[in-house]
């Protein structure tokens, strides 16, 4: 989940200035947000079988989280694919996310503390072997890891 966009299953109602997430459609992103927002003692409200959070509390939700660290990650598409470059607050998460809807293994094969610029930084860095998306050529990924951070095992 981008910490910037709300969950797919939550719906933006203007007339009570909240978003609403109907509780018998939530899927795994909506849970994380609402367990972040438990974190973060941000209110959420009882109406009915949903949930809602006020605007304003979204916004503080969001200003709490982007202030957190969050982790970069390698996640690697079987034993030599590709590989992924990103970031999450739980990578362990993110790679259950992933696993879902990929017919190959994934695993991550590296993680580590630091700012969401980094990911970007990478992002960059790689271009030339961007294959789609955040996936990219494994050999200089992997070479860069192995020099940069020791290891390429996690």
């Amino acid at each position: 989940m981008r910490l910037s966009e709300l969950p797919g299953e939550a719906i933006h109602d203007t007339s009570l200035n909240a978003y609403i997430f109907p509780e018998r459609k939530l899927g795994v992103s909506a849970k994380r947000f609402i367990g972040l927002a438990k974190k973060h003692k941000v209110v959420l409200r009882h109406a009915g079988n949903t949930l809602m959070m006020d605007v304003a509390a979204f916004d503080e939700l969001q200003a709490k989280i982007n202030a957190d660290r969050t982790f970069i990650y390698f996640i690697q598409m079987g034993a030599d694919g590709p590989i992924k470059i990103g970031n999450a607050l739980r990578p362990d998460w993110r790679l259950t996310e992933l696993q879902c809807g990929n017919p190959y293994p994934l695993k991550i094969i590296h993680q580590f503390e630091d700012h969401v610029w980094r990911e970007r930084e990478l992002h960059i860095r790689f271009a030339d072997h961007r294959l789609e998306g955040e996936w990219f050529e494994a050999a200089p990924v992997l070479e860069w890891l192995r020099e940069k951070m020791g290891t390429a095992d996690g």
